[in-house]
């Protein structure tokens, strides 16, 4: 089957390591070993001309990324420049402060001020106990019928911690049990910035040099599906605009936030122009469409190739 590579944290002695975080020397020994299986990297305008037309072949795969992260150009960006290749970077656009997405930054807080992972469920758990006794009930129900079952990766918490997050509060209850975590941690939301995010110059500088520039919406909801076609629309709208006044290109690719879309979501990203965009796992494993592209998470490739 065809897919492509998808990644997102990398660590360096700048970049913190996180959950899901590898190094230059990980990511360069996974791009050796792909080619190895007799795999070729694709350049962005090759694959999107082979997307369009049928004819991705499964000895073809791209490097993609997601999310406008600062430690990708920091640290991925270099190793391709060595192996002379390029890829598809997906950037959500709503990254300057005071309203900035806090998606990174509550990652950061809990891989960075907290012992390990389990010390921050904890918190986090114990924090929303406080408001709903009951919030964790559904989140152990979906997991039982195969909530995110296709990512091996993810520990049981890692997943009830993810749907009670998406599913049991939702994005305004989430930030204020977050939002108070963080202030009594006193988090420094200035100091933080710059390390976590792309500035629009390495944006531009990333599409100056070859690589595709596509959509990630722009604010990154968490469930694309749970908003309006209005939502999408403006979600993805803003997002394309931002995008194409950084680089001087209308953006054609994308990857969906969190691998959620549906009809809707697809109708609005051909209204812009949208011709080809990537889920985030290889669950479906067939292309159902170019803007529905299987990819492996690069945590599995570690894993199943190295």
């Amino acid at each position: 089957m065809h897919f492509a590579q998808m990644y997102h944290h990398f660590h360096d002695e700048i970049h913190p390591v996180g959950q899901g975080s590898i190094s230059a020397e990980v990511f360069d020994d996974l791009i050796n070993a792909t080619k190895r299986q007799g795999k070729t990297f694709l350049e962005p305008n090759d694959y999107i001309e082979k997307a369009l037309n049928g004819t991705l072949k499964d000895t073809e795969t791209a490097l993609t990324f997601d999310d406008s992260l600062r430690c990708q150009y920091d640290v991925a960006w270099p190793v391709m420049q060595a192996h002379d290749l390029r890829g598809f970077f997906f950037c959500y656009t709503n990254l300057h402060l005071p309203d900035v997405t806090k998606l990174e930054f509550y990652r950061d807080f809990r891989n960075v001020f907290f012992d390990d992972m389990e010390a921050f469920y904890a918190s986090f758990f114990e924090a929303v106990k406080a408001d709903n006794e009951q919030a964790f009930d559904p989140a152990h129900a979906a997991i039982e019928k195969g909530f995110l079952g296709d990512c091996a990766f993810f520990t049981y918490n890692d997943k009830v911690y993810r749907y009670v997050r998406d599913y049991v509060l939702g994005p305004k209850k989430y930030d204020v049990i977050m939002d108070r975590m963080m202030a009594a941690a006193n988090y420094p939301f200035a100091e933080r910035t710059e390390l976590l995010l792309m500035s629009s110059a390495m944006i531009r500088d990333l599409s100056d040099q070859g690589n595709a520039i596509g959509l990630h919406s722009h604010t990154h909801p968490m469930v694309m599906t749970h908003l309006t076609k209005e939502k999408q629309a403006e979600e993805y709208g803003t997002n394309h605009e931002i995008l194409q006044n950084i680089t001087g290109q209308a953006p054609i690719t994308m990857s969906h936030p969190c691998g959620h879309y549906d009809a809707t979501t697809l109708a609005v990203l051909r209204e812009l122009g949208v011709t080809v965009g990537f889920r985030s796992t290889i669950t479906q494993r067939e292309i159902k469409s170019p803007l529905e592209i299987p990819r492996e998470d690069h945590a599995n490739l570690v894993r199943n190739i190295l």
